[in-house]
């Protein structure tokens, strides 16, 4: 289950012209590792966001994410991950994703626990 098998997902990747990717999956150690491995050999520089992913057998995300690790991708949160993309969140681009993150993540998340 590797979306880089996907040739209309490549397509649109190649057409940003980034070189980076920041990955989420149902299953970590089932769709993630196999997509972060096809990224690297790509060449892209990939970031998996370990909160917005999961396994439902225990083991699987701490053996997930030392294989991820192992071949060169970072680990990190949704949040982490914008930080690192954002960096000056006074800019009006910082601005309008905090507006996002507190309306749409964190406003949502604390509403859902009522």
């Amino acid at each position: 289950m590797d979306v880089f098998d996907e040739p209309a997902f490549v397509e649109r990747c190649a057409a940003m012209g980034r070189n980076s990717i920041i990955l989420s999956g149902y299953t970590t150690d089932a769709v993630v590792v196999p997509a972060a491995i096809s990224a690297r050999d790509r060449g892209l520089h990939t970031y998996v966001c370990m909160d917005t992913s999961g396994s439902p057998a225990p083991l699987a995300d701490p053996v997930a994410m030392q294989r991820l690790t192992q071949v060169g991708a970072a680990p990190v949160t949704s949040f982490g991950a914008v930080n690192e993309m954002v960096r000056d969140m006074s800019t009006p681009t910082g601005i309008a994703t905090m507006k996002v993150i507190f309306e749409q993540i964190i406003y949502s998340n604390e509403n859902a626990k009522l």
